[in-house]
């Protein structure tokens, strides 16, 4: 016998001859019994294991359920991480674009004076530092600004009325607008696009698109005493003009770091260059006087008939 069952043994004669030897017998139920306490007993013991393989996995998933903890207080901490520095870029960003739209703003200039303009409450009652343009021909003073709005006295072309009015507020913009008399103007979009009517040389100017993308786009656009008079400047100082242009422009027009030229249409003129050095000519007295007071702050300059302007400034 065995401690785990029992066995049948059958003598063998010395030589090992396949004859068959008396078979000692146990009782069957004395058999029985020592089988069913040995099944008993591997019961027991598989209770026990089971005991214990419980036990164990319960050690396991306490040390997998702290891993996962682990892991998810890791990836939670990550992500708050993230969090915080997507915020302080969000922030960085916001307060670049803040202080670049405040450089555009002091570019373009804050202040505004004009004279002998029609609509004057209207004009008083809508500038604003978030007027990206504003242009005027003496009857007719036109504003753009910055969220895809615009606003104009009586008096504006018709053609440009139009295009204005009738255009939904989803495509591009008008970013810069020029009035000159004669209801020639100027007008560009966000996307680059352009409208005018004016004189010949100008199509030819602004149709040559390579030219105008090689100078990184137009800057301002003006219009003289005479329809043909015109003077368009790009945003890197190149220009081309055409028609009979005022006494005393000779000298911007052999520049070559022009930011603006203004004409207006009984002879005046100003320009201004990038480094920041301007001058003018053929004004009215009382512009004379009035820009000599704000001229280290001028960002622009327009004229219309009849003596009137306008100025930014800052």
């Amino acid at each position: 016998h065995t401690d785990r069952g029992y066995q049948r043994r059958q003598r063998q004669r010395p030589n090992g001859s396949a004859q068959e030897a008396p078979v000692e017998q146990e009782a069957p139920a004395d058999e029985e019994a020592e089988a069913r306490a040995q099944l008993q007993k591997l019961q027991n013991e598989a209770k026990d294991i089971a005991v214990d393989i419980a036990n164990v996995q319960a050690i396991v998933r306490g040390f997998e359920r702290k891993r996962e903890e682990g892991a998810a207080a890791l990836k939670q901490r990550r992500r708050q991480e993230q969090e915080a520095r997507d915020a302080d870029e969000q922030r960085r960003k916001a307060k670049e674009a803040d202080a670049q739209l405040e450089r555009k703003r002091s570019a373009r200039g804050r202040q505004l004076a004009f004279q002998g303009l029609p609509g004057r409450d209207a004009i008083t009652g809508n500038f604003s530092e978030d007027v990206v343009s504003v242009a005027t021909d003496g009857e007719a003073t036109i504003m753009l600004f910055e969220q895809a709005a615009w606003a104009f006295t009586a008096g504006l072309p018709t053609a440009l009325h139009n295009k204005l009015q009738g255009r939904q507020r989803t495509l591009p913009r008008p970013t810069y607008v020029a009035l000159g008399s004669e209801n020639r103007y100027y007008l560009e979009f966000a996307d680059g696009a352009k409208i005018w009517s004016g004189p010949e040389a100008l199509r030819r100017a602004l149709e040559d698109e390579d030219l105008i993308e090689q100078h990184r786009g137009v800057r301002t656009v003006a219009f003289g005493e005479t329809f043909d008079a015109f003077f368009l400047v790009c945003k890197d100082g190149w220009w081309s003009c055409g028609g009979e242009l005022p006494d005393g422009l000779e000298e911007g027009v052999r520049r070559k770091d022009l930011s603006c030229v203004s004409l207006g249409p009984d002879g005046e003129w100003y320009f201004q260059a990038h480094n920041g050095s301007s001058k003018w000519g053929g004004v009215p007295r009382d512009f004379a006087n009035f820009i000599r007071k704000v001229k280290s702050g001028i960002t622009f300059i327009d004229f219309g008939a009849d003596g009137s302007y306008l100025i930014r400034y800052n």
